[in-house]
């Protein structure tokens, strides 16, 4: 009995010891490990828009805002179109007219050697550049994409992910109300279209946009709440007329609208009261998200 304890103490003592050492050595390792993968991704990404110094996700691991000198220049997306060996992992870079401006193959593809994996091939991936969603499909689809020989399905997974993917996120580059009212390290899509979190660190900020009629059409609103408090507001788009409805841009008035005095500008007054309206629909979004 006391030989079966000794050995299950000495069992346990090698399990602890053990333990405490992967720890430690893990401690060491995955600071390494995430700092390797973190350039390999931004490595990636300037592959996929050269344009761009600085990334910020819009959606983690799937859509990237590509930003120089404070401005948006582009976007960069991941899609998975399924080709003949599985999944085919693809990181796009499309510019602000839509134009496509590099194409990334995933490292693990499972497409036929000599065959399906020539998609990784320079010719075939340039030929992407400068397409936009109608013409990044292969020929025989209707657009002007040469497929590889004898590897129709993969040539046509990428041209399809692509070319829908251009169409699916394009909506970022048209209009990036997210970096406009509020910069962040990352955001996270709430309500489509309408509302986001933008994230640095512990701090989380709500962003929302909204509309309202003006005295020349919609006029477009953004907002960026801390808690209650309605912390930035911008207008993201109007047609108002020059110099009476356009002073709804002006910093004043937009001060007073946060500070809750809702006062119209005199010779301005349907276009003060559009950006009011907007105010009030984002502090009802608000009330529903929190």
């Amino acid at each position: 009995m006391r030989r079966e304890t000794h050995m299950v103490a000495t069992l346990s003592l090698i399990a602890v010891g053990s333990a405490l050492l992967l720890s430690w050595v893990y401690s060491f390792t995955q600071p390494k490990i995430e700092a390797d993968r973190r350039a390999k991704l931004r490595a990636t990404l300037t592959e996929a828009l050269p344009g761009a110094k600085e990334f910020i996700p819009v959606i983690p691991d799937t859509v990237w805002f590509g930003i120089r000198d404070n401005d948006t220049v582009g976007i960069v997306f991941r899609v998975w179109p399924k080709g003949y060996g599985g999944p085919i992992e693809l990181t796009v870079g499309v510019d602000k007219d839509l134009k496509v401006t590099g194409l990334v193959p995933g490292a693990e593809l499972k497409e036929t050697p000599g065959l399906g994996l020539k998609i990784r091939e320079d010719w075939f991936r340039e030929q992407f550049i400068g397409r936009d969603g109608e013409t990044a499909l292969l020929r025989q689809d209707g657009g002007e994409i040469d497929a590889i020989t004898a590897a129709t399905i993969s040539s046509r997974a990428v041209a399809n992910g692509v070319s829908e993917g251009v169409k699916r996120y394009c909506r970022y580059i048209k209009e990036d109300p997210m970096i406009k009212v509020y910069k962040a390290e990352s955001f996270i899509e709430v309500l489509k279209d309408t509302a986001f979190y933008a994230v640095t660190g512990s701090d989380t900020v709500i962003i929302i946009t909204t509309e309202a009629e003006g005295f020349g059409g919609p006029v477009r609103v953004g907002m960026a709440f801390r808690g209650e408090d309605l912390i930035n507001l911008v207008i993201l788009k109007h047609n108002e007329t020059e110099g009476y409805g356009s002073k709804i841009t002006d910093p004043a008035f937009l001060k007073n609208i946060r500070e809750g005095e809702f006062e119209a500008i005199t010779g301005a007054t349907i276009s003060s009261k559009a950006v009011i309206e907007a105010v009030k629909k984002g502090r009802e979004i608000l009330a529903g998200i929190r």
